[in-house]
């Protein structure tokens, strides 16, 4: 409830960790960032007093680890209060192990805002963030809310903007889309390096998101080649094409090699819609006249219900804000969830025995940017410990894999007790499409799979319903199946069997 009321609230605010271990300083950093902050990260004490002084925006926050190599915690607390060259003075948090009086001594002598002893629980670290930032601050109970928070009046500003989504995974892909095209813009999607390489050649985008972590080609590697694009004949869009990175990592390093690859900028996985739109709005410029050729999505998206919100596992406000606000689209990606994860726990052991550490981290990597979007809060949480265990070479515990499973069961419960509430058309009720209307839909539907995915989506649930119990139920459903999983050539070619391509019958 506490994260509800103050998670709209903490956008934009800016924290910075301050850890050596890479592995503490990450699953701090994702607990910060699933509450909505902005977070960046720093090593040991002078690289955290550089961050503060070259920070474009000012930090709200330190949290700062007590135990470091050659300047601990209290000594780099008191030497940020003494620089003048940190325009805003930051509070700062001092996170230890050590709950001994001399510890909290000298802390309190460095002049530090609050003390947090490890390990450190989401709870906690919530509670913590809004005492020592100030609950009236926070809640607006009169003080100034933050000078740099989000600004939500840039709506429909990037409508009619040309997108390339680069990403693997089927259930953040469409998350992405679905909260890009509800801005207007004009999506079209890869889900490898190679392939957006390939599609970057033969369409001109306004911009490119790329996931970091695919198989086939990285986007790391994808970046590169297409900035190497640049020095090849009539390649000099290429160089200011704008990339930015999707990924779930979290460290400042991660930003560097992005940066180094050719990127513009990166956003971490949850996406953050704001932080998203805030950055294609740094990026994207569009020419006079096209950006009014595609409007911002107005239909009906549909209204959370009484029995959604109740849900005790799933932050579904956030999980639709993350999809453009479509309860539709979300409903479908939980949906989707329970078929692809509800035996996660039993694949991630079965990865970890047979293939070993990385496989298990990959297959975290993109578990964690799913519940993340989903807003399935505790499961993202286990997974983030876990993954950030795992990037150091250390498998989870048994009781870390069943306190895991523990709450992927309540998950799955809510999304069965949200799909027992549905109630499925009967097939009394149907209306079979005649022979002229089901043919119609058949060459429009080849023509979305052709030019625009987006209207692929509600044309084949009118189908789906339309032949039920119809010797075309079958080959729609394995149309539809295709194009779940974004296999649009084998969709076509199903298509075409039936007779239909996107200029008309096949002859």
């Amino acid at each position: 409830e506490l994260l509800e009321q103050a998670g709209p609230l903490l956008r934009g605010v800016r924290v910075l960790v301050v850890d050596d271990n890479e592995v503490s300083r990450e699953i701090l950093a994702e607990m910060l960032r699933f509450f909505h902050l902005e977070v960046g990260t720093a090593w040991d004490g002078p690289s955290a007093i550089a961050e503060l002084r070259n920070a474009a925006q000012p930090y709200d926050l330190v949290l700062m680890d007590w135990r470091m190599p050659g300047m601990n915690g209290d000594e780099v607390a008191q030497r940020i209060h003494q620089d003048h060259a940190i325009a805003q003075q930051p509070k700062i948090v001092m996170v230890t192990a050590y709950g001994r009086e001399d510890v909290i001594r000298l802390s309190e002598q460095a002049g530090v805002d609050g003390i947090l002893i490890k390990p450190v629980s989401p709870s906690t670290l919530l509670d913590t963030v809004l005492s020592v930032l100030g609950r009236g601050r926070i809640f607006g109970e009169g003080e100034r809310r933050f000078d740099h928070a989000p600004d939500f009046s840039t709506r429909g500003q990037l409508a009619g903007a040309r997108v390339l989504l680069v990403e693997d995974n089927d259930i953040n892909r469409e998350f992405a889309v679905e909260l890009l095209r509800s801005e207007g813009m004009e999506v079209d999607q890869a889900i490898n390096g190679a392939q957006a390489v390939e599609q970057v050649q033969r369409q001109e985008y306004d911009v490119v998101l790329m996931d970091i972590q695919m198989p086939v080609m990285d986007g790391l590697e994808a970046a590169r080649r297409i900035r190497a694009l640049a020095d090849a004949p009539g390649g000099t869009r290429f160089a200011t094409l704008p990339i930015v990175a999707m990924t779930a990592l979290a460290m400042a390093q991660d930003a560097e090699q992005s940066r180094a690859a050719g990127m513009n900028d990166h956003v971490t996985k949850p996406i953050a819609p704001d932080r998203l739109m805030s950055a294609l709005m740094r990026f994207v410029h569009l020419p006079p006249g096209r950006a009014a050729a595609r409007k911002v999505t107005t239909e009906d998206r549909g209204s959370l219900s009484e029995e959604m919100l109740a849900l005790r596992n799933l932050d579904v406000r956030e999980g639709v804000r993350r999809i453009g606000g479509r309860v539709d689209a979300y409903r479908k990606q939980l949906r989707r969830f329970r078929e692809n994860y509800a035996g996660a726990v039993v694949e991630l052991r079965r990865l970890l025995s047979d293939q070993g550490v990385q496989a298990a981290q990959e297959y975290c990597h993109a578990l964690k940017g799913v519940t993340g979007n989903l807003g399935a809060v505790a499961v993202y949480e286990q997974i983030a410990a876990i993954d950030g265990g795992l990037k150091a070479g250390q498998p989870p515990a048994e009781d870390t894999l069943e306190q895991l499973q523990a709450a992927l069961v309540g998950v799955l419960e809510d999304i069965d007790r949200l799909g027992r509430l549905d109630d499925p058309p009967s097939q009394t009720s149907t209306q079979r499409l005649e022979p002229g209307t089901l043919r119609e839909r058949l060459l429009q539907l080849a023509h979305a799979l052709e030019y625009d995915l987006g209207a692929a989506e509600p044309l084949l649930e009118e189908l789906k319903v339309g032949v039920v119990g119809t010797p075309m139920e079958a080959a729609i459903n394995n149309i539809a199946r295709s194009v779940d999983v974004f296999d649009i050539d084998a969709a076509q070619e199903q298509l075409r069997s039936l007779g239909m391509t996107d200029t008309g019958p096949a002859s």
